[in-house]
């Protein structure tokens, strides 16, 4: 398997919820490498700006917790938000 290959995996694997432990031994890869993929994927609540993971920043139900150690979140945070600034 290539590395775009195992990249495409290790996405998925996250999407479907499964623990880095199970990516790992199923993708062949180190927990680092899993984290800096993921940290490479995009995150957006809007499908046209071609994220890798759609959810909703406030509640980032599509990643299981503490998948990650910090996350960032650009704005509009929340509805209310959305609607002052748009």
């Amino acid at each position: 398997m290539d590395k775009k290959q195992k990249e495409a995996l290790v996405l998925a694997l996250l999407e479907k919820g499964e623990t880095y432990r199970d990516i790992a031994r199923k993708a062949g890869v180190s927990p680092n490498t899993i984290n800096a993929i993921a940290n490479k994927s995009g995150l957006d609540e809007t499908p046209k700006t071609n994220p890798c993971i759609v959810d909703d920043g406030q509640t980032v139900v599509r990643i299981p917790n503490n998948t990650f150690s910090r996350w960032r979140c650009d704005p509009p945070y929340n509805a209310e938000t959305a609607r002052k600034m748009y």
